[in-house]
């Protein structure tokens, strides 16, 4: 960690604003960067960069310098997304499943090509990461988009780099 690097955090961990707003305003963009890649075009974006922020407020006191303030804010970001793609994840299967009762219980000549549009649509919108569960994608966009080590990426995600290697291999065969 760089020496201005540290001495922002030190000035953040002693409160002050002006440290703060610093912070956000280098780290954010990497923030918000990491965030699309995990989630995708979410119109809430900025809300999740948000979130993440306030994280880091909260646990900032418990940062103790032992690693890079990215791997650690990366470990903040994962933990915020994955929680919300997850949360996505619930809704959809709840909005699938209504609107398959729906179809089967009110649908009287309805049309086959529609059901297969849609379908298309939606997987379409789902896009190619949303096939990988939220473990398995954390891991590659941290080692492949972000270019953390296999060690930060544990380090980020509080796993063991073996784990992260067998997850990263998963997750590129799928």
């Amino acid at each position: 960690m760089s020496d201005p690097e540290r001495e922002l955090l030190a000035r953040c961990q002693a409160g002050d604003e002006t440290a703060w707003a610093e912070l956000y305003r280098r780290y954010a963009p990497v923030v918000q960067r990491f965030l699309l890649r995990m989630a995708g075009f979410d119109p809430e974006l900025d809300d999740l960069v948000q979130q993440v922020f306030v994280e880091v407020f909260r646990s900032m006191p418990r940062f103790r310098h032992e690693s890079r303030f990215t791997t650690w804010l990366y470990r903040i970001a994962s933990h915020v997304v994955g929680k919300r793609i997850r949360t996505e994840q619930r809704r959809r299967r709840r909005r699938e499943a209504f609107a398959l009762h729906h179809k089967v219980a009110g649908a009287e000549g309805a049309d086959p090509s529609g059901a297969a549009d849609a379908a298309r649509r939606l997987e379409a919108l789902a896009g190619v990461l949303d096939t990988l569960s939220v473990d398995h994608r954390l891991v590659w966009t941290l080692r492949e988009v972000e270019g953390l080590s296999t060690d930060e990426v544990a380090e980020a995600l509080r796993i063991r780099a073996g784990t992260v290697r067998s997850r990263l291999f998963h997750a590129r065969r799928k």
